[in-house]
């Protein structure tokens, strides 16, 4: 049960990450998660291929394929998910003001909420842009 409700609460990792380029290859990232789910794609793609061979990528499937399996998990991927995961959580945690502020009509989803911080660098507060650097988004928006 623990693993179920940790994967969930990562689901946002993957399902941000889901771009355009997944449908060619499967678990692979486009855009400002791209650096950051590196460590996940190395260690869930055995997972992946194993447990959800036949879902294609995109809207959160691979996710919830990973979700319905969580007690099949290899520990590499499991610790890689929630490592990455929950730093990532916190970083949009210290950061929602600077969404809300900075990005009230940007949809959500999709990587764009980091999109469009990134692309607001310069007035980020102190707190974001420390999270934003120390979770490894640099630079402007692809």
């Amino acid at each position: 049960m623990r693993r179920t409700a940790v994967i969930m609460a990562l689901a946002m990792l993957l399902a941000a990450a889901a771009g355009p380029a997944a449908a060619q290859s499967p678990l692979r990232v486009q855009g400002p998660l791209r650096v950051q789910a590196r460590g996940v794609i190395a260690a869930c793609a055995a997972d992946y291929r194993a447990l959800c061979p036949g879902v294609a990528p995109g809207g959160g499937r691979i996710v919830a394929c990973l979700n319905a399996q969580a007690e099949k998990l290899s520990q590499r991927c499991f610790q890689a998910l929630a490592a990455e995961g929950l730093a990532f959580a916190a970083a949009l945690r210290l950061c929602r003001a600077d969404v809300e502020r900075l990005c009230a009509g940007t949809p959500l989803g999709g990587g764009r909420a980091i999109s469009c911080l990134l692309g607001s660098r310069d007035r980020l507060s102190a707190g974001c842009r420390d999270a934003l650097s120390a979770h490894g988004f640099e630079g402007e928006a692809d």
